[in-house]
């Protein structure tokens, strides 16, 4: 008897000493439950428990969600607006954590959430190297822009550093979709004609909406947030982005840019007697009354359009609620933008202005004789930028989740 408890005891401490983690994916395979992991290289936040389905797994009870959070392995330290803590996050700060947890894991489907780039290959050769299952989300399509004119592709050719950058990463491109290096995808989910028609290296390729559809579908049935007749400005973000130096953008001077936001926002609300409301970037970290007193709003961005009178914006994937919700749009940018983007996110936004036949002007120099007449969105382009970015023909409202968790579970199997 003695012995028997000395024994048992002993298990008992070599158990306690065995991570919890591990002991949940045991009990989870005893059960036959479907370990489904989201490897992501940004932190935790309630958007991307909402958009990417996180939730929506956690409810399902043959589902056992993990997310792990490798956001400082591959950018450093982040300091995100809204990073959420959860039972089922884990943070992975170097690459031998991640090793180990992957052989630990191999037989789990990875729902990978970062981007198929050369700076992360060795994410994404692991993975290939324990042959795990992987599903990736293709969605937030715009515009191209490509050489949108003879003098920027001069530029190019007339910058060696610019065109070297642009050779090596058509080569990494390559290399990345190679079966050799890098084993497709199990499955990619796209949403809209733009994205089901590119080219991916995936075993199944299958049709959903994009998240903001289904925010979209959402809003008709909410009440007004802003009683007073208003505008809305789609925030970006722009002088404090933390993707800003992922793609190798200089960040805004703040005073220069939130000062020529206000004045234009004054004359706007001058000539059409209502006030801007800020929809602001789900990163962003206001305290220093940036928007000179104006409302700003977090995490309610479609209704906000749809009771809008108009909406302002650069150029973001947000536009989409503009295009659904069907209102009047103007894109804008600054000198200083102007100067520091030229080459990159000024062609998104004169892309998606040409692509959707709206206003395009630059609020730096404009005056309030210049503001444009509100005009009414040009049905046909409106209609081909939700066919082309946002819905897929046969794919409704609320069936996308469904969708994705049918692949899943198929992958699991």
């Amino acid at each position: 008897m003695i012995l028997t408890l000395k024994k048992t005891t002993c298990w008992r401490r070599l158990w306690s000493h065995i991570p919890n983690e591990r002991i949940r994916e045991r009990g989870s395979m005893e059960t036959g439950m479907r370990l489904v992991i989201y490897v992501s290289y940004i932190p935790l936040n309630k958007k991307i428990a909402r958009d990417w389905y996180v939730n929506y797994l956690l409810d399902v009870p043959e589902v056992n969600v993990k997310f792990w959070d490798i956001s400082y392995l591959l950018r450093g330290q982040l300091n995100e607006q809204g990073e959420q803590k959860a039972e089922y996050a884990r943070e992975i700060r170097d690459f031998p954590e991640l090793e180990r947890a992957v052989a630990m894991h191999r037989d789990a489907v990875f729902v990978l959430l970062l981007p198929k780039i050369w700076k992360y290959r060795r994410v994404f050769r692991l993975l290939s190297q324990h042959n795990c299952k992987t599903a990736v989300v293709k969605w937030g399509g715009m515009p191209d822009w490509g050489y949108s004119s003879r003098n920027g592709l001069l530029q190019w050719m007339l910058s060696p550093r610019v065109l070297l950058s642009k050779i090596r990463n058509r080569v990494h491109a390559f290399i990345l979709r190679q079966s050799w290096y890098v084993q497709p995808y199990e499955v990619v989910f796209a949403a809209g004609q733009v994205m089901l028609s590119r080219s991916e290296a995936t075993r199944r390729l299958v049709p959903i909406g994009f998240c903001d559809f289904e925010q979209y579908v959402l809003s008709k049935l909410c009440e007004r947030v802003v009683d007073k007749k208003y505008a809305l400005f789609l925030d970006n973000y722009l002088p404090f982005h933390s993707d800003l130096k992922l793609v190798g953008m200089h960040p805004l001077n703040p005073q220069t840019y939130y000062a020529e936001l206000d004045r234009f926002f004054a004359l706007a609300e001058q000539k059409y007697g209502l006030e801007v409301v800020i929809s602001a970037h789900p990163k962003a970290r206001y305290s220093k009354n940036e928007f000179r007193g104006r409302k700003v709003i977090a995490d309610k961005t479609s209704v906000l359009v749809r009771y809008a009178e108009f909406v302002i914006c650069h150029a973001s994937t947000s536009v989409g609620y503009a295009v659904l919700h069907r209102k009047p749009l103007w894109t804008i940018y600054t000198d200083e933008m102007h100067s520091l983007y030229k080459q990159n996110y000024m062609q998104s936004i004169w892309a998606l202005s040409k692509y959707l036949r709206v206003p395009s002007f630059n609020v730096s120099q404009i005056e309030e004789a210049a503001i444009p007449e509100l005009e009414k969105p040009k049905e046909d382009r409106f209609a081909a930028y939700e066919r082309d970015f946002l819905v897929t023909l046969g794919i409704e409202g609320g069936q996308s989740k469904k969708v994705f968790l049918r692949e899943i579970l198929a992958l699991s199997n």
